[in-house]
This record gives structure tokens, C-alpha cells and sequence, in this order.
């Protein structure tokens, strides 16, 4: 803890992760979407303590938080299109876990805070839940950056939905179900450049996306496009993915140096539309 403190001491802006684990006294039928549990375990805290900065970012149109599903040994709970008419349940012999990813000081106190003052038993879905705080890990954005590689690994493993940037007025979004390099970096670029400092702004954003659909070639790839329930009404369709990237820019280069950022942002963040709820949910590192 004597660590973390002496980082919320610095003055550079802040990034912070923090898992909870999860548990339940018996069999629990939980929305197809399974981060609405996560998201009202977050509420239920804040309301109780009374963390407004915290709760304040949850009502903010571009949110600087992620919320992840609940998860099993790293995989996401969701229901799939095809199991449209099962329940999504918790067991109680079972570890779940998830996580919430905040951007700035004051966020990361209060989450410091909640950790600190959780309500560890929470009645919710008709069920006692056991809540408690596993790991937390904090970094100044100055220091992200993934080591040096010539290639990298991403594991997209919700529904990643990106969305082609629109030029005029649509009424509907144009999506693709392929890790297309420039979406990927564009969706990345744009989270960035609203919550980091100006003096860590990436510029000339369109020729730096437009550059990588060159410089990032795909070495190997396994691709599933998928359509997961979010709700009664809402069905949304997104790809997961296990991708291999060569980077073929030189290592001087401002283009190598932000790819490497950014990537290591996404671990944190996630990738494309709705990544604050735990859409785009992923793990990016140096290849080997």
C-alpha cells in the first residue's frame, strides 16, 4: 500500500486497475451482459460512500473508466445469440472476478477509497454476493509503452465494435468484423488525446492512422464474428479475435513509440465502441 500512496503522489496524470473477485451463496440469474453486475456492485459502493468524482464519470457521455465483465479463468460471461432462450447464472462453487480501469488523480482516489470502504456482502438479482478486492495496479501514462518487438500479440475477448469514423451525418453506423489496423488505432488515439496532459497529445492523427494500415501487416490470425444478447431488446454484433501483428517501422520513430503506448493503453481501456462497459475487452503484448 506504501507503494501505491507514493504514486498518487506524483503530480503526471494516472491510470489505475483494481480486480475484485466474486462470490455467491447460491445458483443466481444474472442479465445475458454480465458487466451490468459488475457496474451495479461499482454503484451500489459509490452511492453508499458517497465518491462523487467517481460517480460523476459514470453519467459522463465519453467515460474515462472501463468495467469489465464478470469472468471464469479469464474468460468473459456473455450470452451468445445462439443461447438466446438460456439463463446466464452464477454458481456458487465458482471464483468470478472483474475489474475497473480509471483515468486521473482524483479517480484514482476515490477508488483507493472504495477499495478501502467496500461493502463487502451486496444484495442484488435476488442473491447474497461476496465482494472483494483483489489486485490493484497504478501507472503514471508517461511510463506506458509495451517492450520493444517487431511483433505483437492481441486477445480481443468480448465483441469488439469498430466503427468507421463518418464523414457526414448517418443515421446508422458502419462497423466491420475485421481488427482493421487504422480502426483499431483510431478508436485508441481518440480515448487518448481526451484524457491525457496536451503535452502527451498525439498530432496528426489521420496520417498516423492512415499509416498503419502499411506499417501493421497481419502474420496469423484467428478471427469469430459473434452477436451477443446485451438486454431484451438489444442484440450486438461484434468479432473476437487472436491476432499476430508485424510492426515494420523503424524503432526511432514517433509511429513505433505510439503504437507501443497505445497498445499497452488498451490493456487498460480495451478497444472501440462501448469499451466502458466492457465491450473491445483485451490483452496486448510483445510477441517473441
Amino acid at each position: 500500500m506504501l507503494l501505491v500512496e507514493k504514486e498518487l503522489e506524483r503530480e503526471d496524470k494516472l491510470i489505475c486497475e483494481m480486480k475484485f473477485g466474486l462470490l455467491v451463496q447460491r445458483e443466481t440469474i444474472i442479465p445475458p451482459f454480465s458487466s451490468k453486475v459488475s457496474r451495479s456492485i461499482i454503484l451500489i459502493n459509490l452511492n453508499k460512500l458517497d465518491l462523487k468524482n467517481l460517480k460523476l464519470a459514470f453519467s459522463l457521455k465519453n467515460k474515462p473508466l472501463r468495467i469489465t465483465p464478470l469472468m471464469v479463468k479469464n474468460k468473459p460471461l456473455l450470452k451468445i445469440k445462439k443461447d438466446k432462450f438460456s439463463f446466464l447464472t452464477l454458481l456458487p462453487n465458482k471464483n468470478y472476478e472483474f475489474s475497473i480501469s480509471v483515468i486521473g488523480s482524483d479517480l484514482v482516489q476515490d477508488l483507493m477509497i472504495l477499495s478501502k470502504e467496500l461493502k463487502e456482502e451486496i444484495e442484488i438479482y435476488n442473491s447474497k454476493i461476496h465482494v472483494y478486492p483483489k489486485e490493484i495496479k497504478i501507472c503514471s501514462l508517461k511510463n506506458l509503452g509495451l517492450k520493444d518487438s517487431k511483433y505483437f500479440y492481441i486477445r480481443i475477448v468480448t465483441p469488439a465494435l469498430l466503427q468507421l469514423p463518418k464523414p457526414w451525418k448517418l443515421k446508422k453506423a458502419r462497423h466491420f468484423l475485421f481488427p482493421i489496423p487504422s480502426l483499431i488505432l483510431y478508436s485508441l488515439v481518440k480515448h487518448w488525446n481526451t484524457f491525457a496532459d496536451s503535452n502527451l497529445y498525439i498530432k496528426n492523427i489521420h496520417g498516423f492512422v492512415w499509416r498503419s494500415n502499411y506499417l501493421l501487416t497481419e502474420v496469423d490470425y484467428n478471427l469469430k464474428p459473434v452477436t451477443v444478447i446485451y438486454d431484451e431488446e438489444k442484440e450486438i454484433r461484434g468479432f473476437i479475435v487472436s491476432i499476430i501483428y508485424e510492426l515494420r517501422a523503424r524503432k526511432n520513430t514517433l509511429f513505433y513509440k505510439y503504437v507501443k503506448v497505445l497498445f499497452d493503453y488498451a490493456n487498460y481501456f480495451g478497444i472501440g465502441r462501448s469499451r466502458s462497459i466492457g465491450f473491445g475487452l483485451c490483452e496486448i503484448n510483445s510477441y517473441e
